[in-house]
């Protein structure tokens, strides 16, 4: 319910029996605290009351400049929606603390508190009251897009109780995981790169290969002509290259190819019966290509890179190619070989049946709460842990035998 307006858009909240509070104007003082390091005392900067709008602007600007002192890749708009929020607590108590050289925030007031963390992370779910509105959007976006930023670019938000009364909300970025993913992204980007270049040189042979040197059109009934390709070594005819077996050079003239019969035409004007080809080259043929295909990229997960000419030297003696299945172990070593070193780390923490939460792993590992969120959000996407309940993840079947082979590497942190 939206509190009863008074004029000069004060409002009085029904539990209250105090005076109207005048939303127009902010009377508190915020104090940020910008820590070098939590060995020394914090640098302290006052944000003096002024207009609401007015307000806002100084404290969210001045949090942005001190944070960005450093290396922070918290931007100024994430800060601002998080910042509008002291207007539910009427801006009460307000202490912002500047922690891990920007990539920190934490919002600390002594409002009335949030008592649902979950929902107010939600779309629409607002307490906004018509006079905060005229300085916020007061729909219930702010906390959801903040969420929805920062998990999408490596960052968290946590909502707490602070000591007594009011909410702490804070912020943050896992430099070490963006860095660590960014180096894994260029690495995958390399692979790919390879493999193109790879796939393109093939697919140039093949496409070289296959293209049909000329067409032979033969007349047909009702002036429909029977279009007959034929296919030779590209450029064969340009370079005079040695033609294939049983084919003789292009003459411009129909070819009989040796054991076939040459072409006769019809009686009624029908086209003659489509001639037989010549065995087409390796490479024009489709299924040896799909063989070919499945060969290279079972070599190239065992580790070795397959050419066209190994094939088709396999092929030419005779051997069959057969598509063997993968090696378990040699899937669980893949697996674990595009593991960073900070899900190495996290992983073997988890026992089956055992699932653990963020500060469980915080308190384990001593990492922060926001590399650790994130590494369980890189594990749940690769198979390796899956949630249980709203804040609890539990390793998999498939994650417990990575964890076995982390555990039997020596040096492995554990």
């Amino acid at each position: 319910m939206n509190e009863p307006e008074t004029q000069h858009g004060a409002s009085q909240h029904p539990a209250d029996d105090a005076a109207p509070y005048d939303y127009t104007y902010v009377s508190s003082v915020a104090r940020i605290a910008c820590y070098d390091d939590l060995m020394s005392a914090p640098r302290i900067t006052e944000i003096q009351p002024a207009p609401t709008a007015d307000f806002i602007n100084a404290l969210s600007s001045a949090i942005y400049e001190q944070a960005h002192q450093w290396d922070s890749h918290i931007p100024y708009t994430v800060i601002r929606e998080v910042a509008e929020n002291y207007i539910h607590a009427r801006f009460t108590e307000m202490i912002v603390s500047i922690l891990d050289h920007g990539n920190t925030i934490r919002f600390a007031d002594q409002g009335p508190g949030i008592p649902f963390k979950d929902r107010v992370q939600m779309p629409g779910f607002s307490s906004a009251t018509e006079p905060m509105k005229r300085y916020i959007r007061g729909v219930g976006s702010g906390l959801p897009m903040v969420k929805e930023y920062l998990e999408f670019n490596h960052g968290t938000i946590t909502i707490e109780d602070n000591l007594g009364t009011g909410a702490v909300v804070t912020i943050g970025f896992d430099r070490e995981g963006a860095a660590e993913e960014a180096q894994q992204q260029a690495e995958a980007d390399a692979r790919d790169a390879l493999e193109r270049e790879r796939q393109a040189s093939f697919g140039g042979a093949q496409q070289q290969a296959s293209q049909p040197a000329y067409q032979q059109v033969y007349p047909g009934a009702g002036g429909q002509d029977f279009v007959q390709p034929h296919y030779f070594a590209a450029q064969q005819v340009e370079q005079q290259a040695q033609p294939f077996a049983g084919q003789q050079a292009f003459t411009g003239q129909p070819q009989q190819i040796a054991g076939q019969q040459a072409y006769a035409p019809q009686q009624f004007g029908q086209p003659a019966a489509y001639p037989a080809q010549q065995a087409q080259p390796f490479a024009a043929q489709p299924q040896l290509a799909a063989q070919q295909q499945a060969f290279v990229q079972q070599q190239a997960a065992a580790g070795q890179f397959a050419t066209q000419q190994q094939f088709g030297q396999q092929a030419a003696a005779g051997q069959q190619f057969v598509q063997t299945p993968a090696d378990p172990a040699s899937n669980l070593q893949g697996i674990v070989a595009d593991l960073a070193q900070r899900e190495r780390e996290v992983l073997p923490l988890f026992q089956p049946g055992d699932p653990l939460r963020v500060t469980d792993v915080v308190n384990l590992s001593g990492l922060s709460p926001s590399t650790i969120s994130n590494v369980f959000t890189k594990l749940e996407k690769k198979g390796l842990l899956q949630r249980v309940g709203k804040d609890k993840r539990e390793v998999t079947s498939l994650g417990a035998h990575v964890s076995s082979v982390l555990q039997s590497l020596p040096n492995q942190a554990q």
